[in-house]
């Protein structure tokens, strides 16, 4: 699915002519994080944790198979019918990798996404990537995954945020955009999680919502009546 629904070039004007913050978080919104994630299990067959395993769990990993549908590794571990032990070897190595630079490479942008930030970079607009990635972890993988696919970075227009202390992802956000108000006529706001999107919704209705509708974590139901982006993968 790519990025293309009338209100993407609705937002593009407006930018062209006021000033304007576009913000856009990155996992599952920007960026398809499946390939990290299979990246990640597919490593795990290299670990000495594997070769531990049941012949019968080893027979159940080789037939794990990760969709794009699925919020982290638990779905597809189910699916593939893996024990309660070598489901929690798995998960507790992927966690391990997930969260820190050296998979970062494997993220790729959904269709359109690359084209749609350059157009409002194009524009004149602030552009701020806002993440929950811990900076102490994955800034430098960060800020190199970003220019190795062209995104707008390391300049005066553009900044990229990570998260540094231990607050929840939702505050984390909320607190960050109150910051940013008072600075410009309009901050448009892209987020794929849900209840993020919803805690921002209730405090900062000043702040245009784009809702990404790729995969989110649940905890919080999916918002209506917001412009939203397909980004499911069929």
């Amino acid at each position: 699915m790519r990025w293309a629904i009338p209100e993407l070039e609705k937002i593009l004007k407006f930018c062209d002519q006021n000033q304007s913050l576009a913000v856009f978080d990155l996992d599952s919104t920007l960026l398809d994080v499946t390939p990290r994630s299979i990246q990640i299990i597919k490593d795990f067959k290299n670990t000495a944790s594997y070769k531990s395993l049941t012949d019968d769990d080893k027979n159940n990993y080789a037939q794990i198979n990760y969709q794009h549908s699925d919020w982290g590794p638990s779905a597809p571990l189910k699916r593939a019918s893996m024990s309660k032990e070598a489901h929690d070897m798995v998960f507790k190595f992927w966690w391990s990798k997930f969260f820190i630079n050296d998979y970062l490479s494997y993220d790729i942008p959904y269709p359109g996404a690359l084209d749609y930030v350059q157009k409002i970079f194009s524009t004149g607009s602030d552009i701020t990537y806002l993440t929950a990635r811990k900076k102490q972890n994955m800034l430098d993988g960060t800020l190199q995954s970003l220019l190795d696919l062209n995104f707008p970075i390391n300049n005066k227009q553009t900044r990229c945020v990570l998260k540094e202390k231990d607050h929840n992802d939702h505050t984390y956000k909320l607190d960050w955009l109150k910051k940013e108000i008072p600075k410009y006529t309009k901050i448009f706001y892209f987020e794929n999680e849900a209840k993020i999107i919803n805690h921002v919704r209730r405090e900062l209705p000043e702040v245009e919502i784009i809702f990404m509708d790729s995969i989110h974590s649940q905890e919080d139901s999916s918002p209506v009546g917001l412009p939203t982006l397909p980004c499911k993968f069929k």
